[in-house]
C-alpha cells in the first residue's frame, strides 16, 4: 500500500546562520509552501532535420512559494513574516529548504526572497506570500 506525505508535515525553513554553521528557522503558520524546478529549452535547427526544430534541454532554474497567516508572536528558532519581508528587503542570499520532518522529501538551495505580499481585508487576518529565487544547484538529500 503507498504511504504519502501529508503537507502539515512540511516545513520551509530558513538558514538565520551561516553556510557553514547553518542555524535552521522554520517559517511558521504557514498555509502553503512548494518547490518548482524548471528547465528552458533551447531549439536547434541543423539542416539535417529537414526544416524541423529540434528542442533539447537548456538551463535549468528553481523557486519556492509560500503563503500564511502573520502570526506576531513566533519563538526565538521560528521564522515569520517579518523574516521574509527583512530577507526581500535586504536582499539577503542564504540557505532555503522545504523538508517534511522525517526528510523523505527534501529540497535546499542558496536563495533569496525575491517578492512579498502581505494583504488583508476587512473581517480577515493579515495573510503573508512571497517567492524564493534559487541561486545555484538543488541539494535534495540531507547532508549528514
Amino acid at each position: 500500500m503507498a504511504t504519502f506525505i501529508a503537507s502539515e508535515l512540511l516545513v520551509l525553513e530558513v538558514n538565520t546562520g551561516t553556510t557553514l554553521s547553518p542555524v535552521w528557522a522554520k517559517l511558521v503558520c504557514l498555509t502553503e509552501k512548494s518547490f518548482s524546478g524548471t528547465t528552458a529549452s533551447v531549439d536547434i535547427s541543423p539542416d539535417c532535420d529537414g526544416g524541423f526544430t529540434t528542442p533539447l534541454p537548456g538551463k535549468r532554474s528553481w523557486s519556492m512559494s509560500f503563503s500564511g497567516v502573520a502570526a506576531t508572536d513566533p519563538t526565538a528558532s521560528e521564522g515569520s513574516y517579518e523574516t521574509t519581508y527583512d530577507y526581500w528587503e535586504n536582499a539577503t542570499v542564504t540557505e532555503f529548504r522545504i523538508r517534511s520532518l522525517d526528510n523523505t522529501y527534501y529540497r535546499e538551495g542558496r536563495a533569496w526572497v525575491n517578492d512579498v505580499s502581505e494583504p488583508s481585508s476587512t473581517g480577515d487576518y493579515l495573510q503573508f506570500s512571497g517567492s524564493i529565487t534559487g541561486s545555484g544547484a538543488v541539494i535534495n538529500t540531507p547532508s549528514t
